[in-house]
């Protein structure tokens, strides 16, 4: 196992300590836009861990992609999706 991988191993045992009892959908993505971890709620969105965090993502079409947004603020930010029949609806905390 490489040294990048220990450190993935280790933030993903912390990541599903801290989030996979919420009932809001959390996905951890990598610098390079890949999903290195979700939650339960995530994965009922049909989030795998591996994929391309832009993959499906209707704000990176819109310009509103949350982890660029964040890189070049240096700001966390916090998007708030609720699940629906229908297109899910976001809004902005």
């Amino acid at each position: 196992m490489t040294e990048q991988e220990q450190i993935e191993a280790k933030l993903g045992e912390a990541f599903h300590m801290m989030y996979d009892g919420l009932p809001e959908p959390v996905q951890l993505c990598h610098k390079t836009y890949r999903v290195v971890a979700i939650n339960p709620a995530c994965a009922a969105y049909g989030r795998v861990p591996g994929q391309i965090c832009a993959q499906g993502c209707p704000g990176l079409k819109a310009g509103l992609c949350r982890q660029a947004q964040m890189r070049k603020s240096g700001a966390t930010t916090w998007l708030h999706t609720e699940k629906t029949e229908n297109t899910p609806g976001a809004t902005t905390r």
